[in-house]
C-alpha cells in the first residue's frame, strides 16, 4: 500500500497498541467501578487524616459530602456504618468547608434586631467561627493524629481562618496525591 513493508508494519503495530490501549484502559475503568476502587482508596486516605471516628461519621454526614455520592444499599459498610454516603471523589475546598463545619460549626440561631423594624427582633445564625473558636474546638478533640495535624495547620496561619483553610486543603491534596499512587498501583496489579 505505501510501497515500504517496514513503513506498513511500524503503522499496523501502532494501530494495534492504539487499540490494545483503548482495551486496556476501558477494562480498567470497568473493574474500578465494580469493585468500588476508587470509592474505597478515597476512604482509606479520609480515614488517615480523620482519625477521630466520630468525627469522620459526621464528616460523611455532612450535606457537603452527601451529595457527592450515590445513594448505599441498605447494607453495613466495613465500618458499620448504615447507609454512608461514600463518594469517589471530594474536591479540596469542599473536603475543607465540610471539615471546618463538622469540627466547628458556622453558628446557632439566635435572636437579633431587625434593622428595617427597630422595634422587632429576627432569628438569624451567629457568626461563632473566628480563629480563637476554632482553636478552642480543636483543642477539645480527641487526643490523636487529626487533632495533632489540625493544630499544627492552624499554628501555621497567622490567626487567618481563609489561611487555615488553605492549609487544610493542602494537607488534603497531598494525601489524595499519596491515595492516587496507592490507586495507581492497585490498578497496575489488576491489569497485570
Amino acid at each position: 500500500m505505501f510501497g515500504s513493508a517496514f513503513l506498513e508494519v511500524v503503522i499496523g503495530l501502532t494501530f494495534v497498541y492504539i487499540l490494545l490501549s483503548i482495551v486496556c484502559s476501558a477494562l480498567n475503568e470497568l473493574i474500578a467501578q465494580v469493585f468500588k476502587m476508587r470509592g474505597k482508596v478515597l476512604q482509606e486516605g479520609i480515614k488517615r487524616l480523620l482519625t477521630d471516628d466520630v468525627t469522620r461519621k459526621r464528616f460523611y454526614g455532612h450535606p457537603l459530602i452527601k451529595c457527592l455520592g450515590k445513594e448505599p444499599k441498605k447494607t453495613k459498610s466495613k465500618d458499620g456504618d448504615k447507609n454512608v454516603v461514600r463518594p469517589s471523589y471530594i474536591p479540596p475546598n469542599t473536603f475543607a468547608l465540610a471539615l471546618f463545619d463538622t469540627i466547628a460549626p458556622a453558628g446557632e440561631k439566635v435572636k437579633k434586631a431587625d434593622p428595617k423594624n427597630p422595634g422587632k427582633e429576627i432569628t438569624v445564625y451567629a457568626d461563632v467561627r473566628n480563629f480563637s473558636d476554632l482553636r478552642k474546638t480543636v483543642t477539645e478533640l480527641p487526643d490523636g493524629e487529626m487533632r495533632t495535624a489540625l493544630l499544627s495547620l492552624i499554628e501555621v496561619s497567622d490567626n487567618n481562618l481563609a489561611q487555615v483553610r488553605k492549609n487544610i486543603e493542602i494537607w488534603f491534596d497531598s494525601t489524595m496525591e499519596r491515595a492516587s499512587g496507592w490507586y495507581k498501583r492497585q490498578i497496575q496489579w489488576v491489569m497485570l
